[in-house]
């Protein structure tokens, strides 16, 4: 019983109070894990990162439902190492869990980065509706799920647990002075393209910079670093760049993939009710929290922007087409290097797999739009 109730029928003394020290169980628990406490700490790259009220809300709610057993500590801005870092040192068991771009890390993860693939999680045109949140948030969360992706990120001694997800697409943003509205316009232009997008800004004649990262954008602009860069909408007003650029074209490309994972040391020796809490986590409230907190981030977004005086670039009739066969680039880079390491039977199984939901989705919103540009 609790230390305010009666035990045996009599008003439980000071002495019996103190004695007790009682700790509701938690259903699931088997004898003995009673007494075991988790405190863990959770590496993610910014404070500012979009949706960071996402990882307040997964700690506040593990550590409530666990009554107290498991803790997170959620570490921000490099507070535990670099972004490239945060994996490795994740999986060599310095801390726990930590949040990480497949973007930045494709040779270890060669084959999940789908997300990152031009135009292949901008698959709806309606995503600034939030009844379809939930698909884009399956889409992006499933294939990082996968027993393949899942064998790639296990070669650093991680497991992922769930997809961070940006529901707005990452777009084209210029620095001052550059616009946007053919695609003769990138030729000779700095763009940031780490990873397989590298191809893909060489096709359209770009210069890719490898090295620029989203939190550098203001700065790279500033000092003519970049010329163009691919972000969400959300990091214009985080980092104010409406100060530095000239403008933006709104055409979802991409998305980031940020799985959150977890050291496979530390997720074996977690008791199975703590897992299953953090599943229930994953597969419920915390997508409904994230989809109406960022909802409403949204809104004040676009507000911004629009207040902001930023250019909308508009593409002349024609280019977008030749800016999406310009991506085929970034698909064939990625497919030759899966062949070149002996997987390509497994990328074409995970390929085959992400084809499936994204068209699957489509058909179910009336849009009929399977994809096309370029199948395994």
């Amino acid at each position: 019983p609790a230390p305010e109730e009666e035990k045996d029928g009599l008003p439980i003394t000071p002495e019996e109070e103190e004695e007790e020290k009682w700790v509701p169980l938690v259903a699931g628990m088997k004898e003995g894990e009673e007494d075991l406490y988790f405190n863990w700490q959770c590496g993610i790259t910014s404070r500012d990162v979009p949706g960071s009220q996402y990882y307040r809300f997964w700690a506040e709610e593990i550590e409530k439902r666990s009554k107290g057993r498991m803790k997170l500590t959620i570490q921000w801005g490099g507070t535990l190492g670099r972004r490239p870092e945060l994996p490795f040192l994740a999986g060599a068991g310095v801390f726990e869990l930590c949040q990480y771009s497949t973007l930045y890390f494709h040779r270890e993860t060669p084959i999940d980065v789908i997300l990152n693939m031009p135009f292949f999680s901008s698959w709806t045109d309606n995503w600034e509706r939030k009844e379809v949140w939930r698909q884009i948030h399956e889409l992006c969360t499933l294939p990082t799920l996968h027993p393949i992706a899942q064998k790639d990120v296990g070669t650093m001694n991680l497991r992922n647990l769930f997809q961070f997800t940006q529901y707005a697409p990452y777009m084209f943003y210029t620095r001052k002075g550059k616009v946007l509205d053919e695609m003769s316009d990138w030729e000779g232009m700095l763009m940031r393209a780490p990873g397989y997008l590298a191809s893909w800004a060489r096709a359209m004649g770009a210069i890719p910079v490898s090295s620029a990262q989203v939190p550098n954008a203001y700065e790279a602009f500033l000092k003519g670093m970049l010329d163009i860069t691919l972000v969400p909408p959300a990091s214009i007003m985080t980092m104010d760049l409406p100060e530095v650029m000239e403008g933006i074209l709104w055409w979802g490309t991409n998305r980031g993939q940020f799985p959150t994972a977890v050291n496979l040391d530390a997720w074996e020796r977690l008791p199975q009710y703590l897992k299953d809490l953090n599943q229930d986590l994953f597969d419920g409230d915390m997508i409904d929290f994230d989809i109406d907190a960022n909802w409403e981030d949204f809104a004040n977004i676009k507000a911004f922007i629009n207040e902001s005086g930023v250019t909308y670039f508009e593409l002349k009739p024609g280019e977008q087409e030749k800016i999406e066969a310009a991506a085929l680039a970034s698909y064939v880079e990625w497919e030759e290097h899966c062949t070149a390491i002996g997987r390509y039977a497994e990328w074409k199984e995970y390929f085959e797999y992400c084809i499936a939901l994204r068209n699957q989705w489509s058909k179910d919103l009336g849009e009929s739009v399977e994809w096309d540009i370029y199948l395994p």
